[in-house]
């Protein structure tokens, strides 16, 4: 099991440590995060999502059970964060869309992709790209929607399409749509094209993980933790139960796809619950510590749960 652990936590926390140490000795100082973030998620993962997803025969592999155990166990654990957010920490509507969203949406590309690569290689990344293919666009939605429904005044609708618009625009998405697209039409990209797509799935674990530890870099607990520990045990601890449960003893999930996808879930908060907070001045603090508190969760949490589900 320790042996397991090693293999499958060893050269995550090492390269996560890697971009920790660049951060602190200024050599991947923010400039340089911030540029090759825009590398990561605006060339390299949409090229490398586009590439696995055109190679992947999804109307063979699709299984609507599949969603149904993930995004029944996200439905779960939203309801539980409104509830909790509302009655026990008196939380504003739009405040409580906005921390309902760090309970809820994965840190799928940035981590979740090296992690599950590195763990389970091809198979693994093809129950993540079904899981990944309607992650943003159905978490984001839902929550601008919630969000918006609880602002008064007329300019809320404007904010609302000016958000849905920025999803429909985003580089992330678009690759995602791009390789459904190819799989289901069957077409296939100029052979050039295909193998730079290819090599750009060879960029994308390092310099995910590489961003994880810079990110982690100078960021300090700060706000109400007891929301923040909330939200993050939630995300972390809560919803990998469920979905563990759901894919297990309510839709008969296959062993392999149920640990994958339990794993997925342990993730921690994804940064575009960052970008929603930001956009709405609500709830910043709380979810940058949750972020901050999760991530550390869940690289302690990961390994174990591929040891234990192995």
């Amino acid at each position: 099991m320790y042996q397991t652990m090693a293999a499958a936590g060893g050269p995550v926390f090492l390269l996560v440590l890697l971009g920790y140490v660049l951060a602190w000795r200024n050599i991947m100082d923010l400039s340089a995060q911030r540029a090759l973030n825009r590398l990561a998620m605006w060339v390299l993962m949409p090229g490398s999502l586009m590439y696995l997803l055109s190679h992947e025969r999804l109307a063979e592999i699709f299984d609507p059970a599949l969603w149904g155990a993930f995004y029944g166990a996200i439905a779960i654990v939203a309801v539980v964060a409104v509830a909790v957010l509302r009655l026990a920490f008196r939380c504003s509507l739009p405040e409580t869309a906005v921390l309902m969203m760090a309970s809820t949406f994965s840190n799928l590309v940035l981590l979740g992709f090296p992690i599950v690569e590195g763990a389970y290689g091809r198979p693994g990344l093809t129950i993540l790209l079904i899981v990944v293919s309607i992650h943003a666009a159905v978490l984001v939605t839902l929550t601008v929607l919630m969000a918006e429904w609880g602002l008064s005044g007329g300019g809320g609708w404007k904010a609302l399409r000016k958000t849905l618009s920025g999803v429909v625009r985003n580089p992330v998405l678009i690759g995602i749509a791009a390789g459904v697209a190819l799989s289901l039409t069957g077409l296939r990209l100029p052979a050039v094209l295909d193998q730079a797509l290819e090599r750009m799935q060879g960029a994308v674990t390092p310099l995910s993980l590489l961003l994880v530890g810079s990110g982690l870099y100078g960021v300090k607990l700060r706000g109400d933790l007891r929301v923040s520990l909330f939200l993050a045990g939630a995300k972390t601890l809560l919803l990998p139960l469920l979905v563990f449960l759901l894919g297990r003893f309510v839709f008969g999930l296959p062993p392999f796809t149920v640990t994958v996808c339990t794993v997925i879930a342990c993730m921690p908060t994804g940064a575009n619950t960052t970008l929603m907070a930001g956009t709405y001045r609500l709830g910043e603090n709380r979810v940058a510590s949750s972020i901050l508190i999760g991530t550390a969760i869940s690289l302690l949490v990961a390994p174990v749960l591929i040891a234990v589900l192995a």
